[in-house]
């Protein structure tokens, strides 16, 4: 399967958003692989570390497994992104990646239940003793980077096969799902599923890991059966196999500016909100009474946080879909049905004021005493938590949409009066003066896709996991030498409280963004 290399302004329609409605029933099919996807990440996330400890790896080890997930974030979604835009599958650009991806995401996980099995197949145990870890350590780095490459596909596809005007509801139901997914796979490691399912395996883990693959292969071959992508039909042109690379770098500097506002604001919030998945259960334990802890030191009110929080999100991008109002184009050009309220729950004022309640939230960690008051607070993160499952990437396909459609039909740009833009203008900002400030960079516009976009976004989510786990470590290291680290010093609280000044600026920014509009197709 050879990647072609083509001018992003040369993809044909397929390229571009359909503008046919798709059915609430299709719209839930295409994003069920996600449930598949962050149940597999949830078994990660929630069973890695002790998994990884029963087999004999340090903690400050197991930190660096745990850079497998940033890594691969920083590195395999631009490029899936990049190579799939100008693939010529006939099964599409994206599926061919999911296909793979899934693949090798089955591998890991298969690697990951039986590492022991499968090195004391071939070594004496006695011998072999580090041979698990190291199985276990390479199914764990093959998992985070398969699992982004199917992440980004499916991310893609939404935004490919769905019209502008249904990417908010597309993407809130791509936001259930994850949360679905999440939810499920912290539950299955409540239930003693070894008495369950005890033909699927002898140990917990093992029994998860089948029921995972399962979930997982279900789920997804069921979004690849009602993705219906037109192939790329243009002959490509001829292009060193490290062009779609340099196109990332060019895209990186030219993005037009809804989509760099977007990735502005991530940078900021997703600087706050890595301490928050790091270290809110550590913090949970640290309420907790010690004699409620595991010999990890682990206490039973952190998955229950995390279960609560999941259900909570879901809750929330069940909710506030309804509840915000889209600008559009159409006769009477401004908010749809805008009563006096409306222009208070535009899409990024909501992402805003859910960040303002992130915020909130990690200052009152400083009045917390008791466990479940700590459960609490995490329950509630899962309002902005559902938020940014959601707004953030309607936004990014909405403008990825708009500028495609823009480049593709040029004499819909219009002319400016009193230096604004056109009604008959396909992109309208409301704070544009000029078309110069509305888009700022209009020839790169046409070379961008929602492979590249979508890649490039995922570079501002994981960027600041290095940048928050520099300003974790400084701040573990001023508390340790003032206070001497001891219990009462309160070293993740202080961590989560400094996420506030992140989140305070990620807000103001999303107060401030440009709204994009769309004429209406009806």
């Amino acid at each position: 399967m050879a990647h072609a290399s083509v001018e992003y302004s040369q993809l044909p329609a397929a390229s571009a958003a359909p503008q046919r409605s798709i059915s609430t029933r299709d719209l839930i099919l295409l994003t069920l692989g996600f449930i598949g996807i962050n149940f597999a990440w949830a078994v990660e996330l929630g069973f890695g570390t002790p998994y990884l400890l029963s087999l004999g790896l340090s903690k400050p080890l197991i930190a660096l497994v745990w850079l497998a997930g940033p890594l691969s974030g920083l590195v395999v979604q631009p490029i899936v992104g990049a190579y799939s835009d100008s693939l010529t599958s006939r099964l599409g650009r994206r599926r061919p990646f999911i296909v793979a991806g899934g693949l090798l995401v089955v591998l890991s996980i298969v690697l990951i239940a039986y590492a022991k099995e499968i090195v004391f197949l071939f070594y004496d145990s006695d011998k072999a003793s580090s041979g698990p870890i190291l199985v276990a350590v390479f199914a764990f780095y093959l998992l985070d980077f398969s699992i982004n490459a199917v992440m980004a596909a499916c991310r893609m596809l939404v935004v490919d096969l769905v019209p502008f005007d249904q990417q908010q509801l597309a993407n809130a139901w791509a936001g259930r799902m994850n949360g679905v997914g999440h939810s499920t796979g912290y539950l299955m490691g409540y239930l003693d599923l070894v008495s369950l399912f005890p033909f699927l395996g002898d140990t917990q883990l093992k029994v998860l890991c089948v029921l995972a693959i399962a979930v997982f292969v279900g789920t997804l071959l069921v979004t690849c059966l009602v993705a219906h992508e037109v192939p790329l039909s243009i002959p490509p042109k001829k292009a060193v196999w490290y062009k779609p690379l340099l196109d990332i770098v060019k895209a990186f500097r030219t993005l037009p500016r809804p989509i760099q506002e977007v990735c502005n604001v991530q940078l900021f919030a997703w600087t706050a909100w890595f301490p928050f998945l790091f270290y809110s259960t550590a913090w949970i334990a640290s309420k907790a009474d010690p004699s409620t802890l595991t010999s990890e030191g682990e206490s039973r009110y952190g998955p229950l946080a995390l279960l609560l929080n999941s259900l909570i999100s879901i809750a929330t991008v069940l909710v506030l879909p309804g509840l915000t109002v889209r600008k559009s184009n159409s006769a009477g050009s401004g908010l749809r049905n805008s009563p006096d309220w409306a222009p208070y729950l535009t899409l990024p004022r909501v992402w805003a004021y859910t960040l303002v309640l992130f915020a909130l939230l990690m200052i009152t960690t400083i009045s917390v005493t008791t466990a479940p008051w700590a459960v609490a607070i995490v329950a509630a993160v899962g309002i902005p938590w559902g938020a940014t499952q959601w707004i953030p990437f309607t936004l990014i396909a909405e403008s990825t949409i708009a500028c495609a459609e823009e480049a593709r039909d040029p004499a819909s740009l219009g002319s400016t009066t009193d230096g604004g833009l056109e009604d008959d203008s396909l992109l309208r900002f409301s704070r544009a003066d000029s078309i110069e400030e509305a888009v700022p960079r209009a020839p790169a516009a046409s070379q961008l896709d929602s492979g590249i976009v979508l890649g490039i976004h995922n570079m501002y989510i994981v960027i600041p996991q290095f940048i928050s786990i520099l300003l974790s470590s400084i701040i573990f290291a001023i508390i340790g030498r003032f206070d001497g680290g001891g219990a009462d010093a309160d070293a993740f609280g202080w961590v989560l409280r400094m996420s506030s000044l992140w989140l305070a600026i990620a807000a103001a920014k999303a107060f401030s963004m440009t709204e994009i509009s769309h004429k209406s197709s009806h």
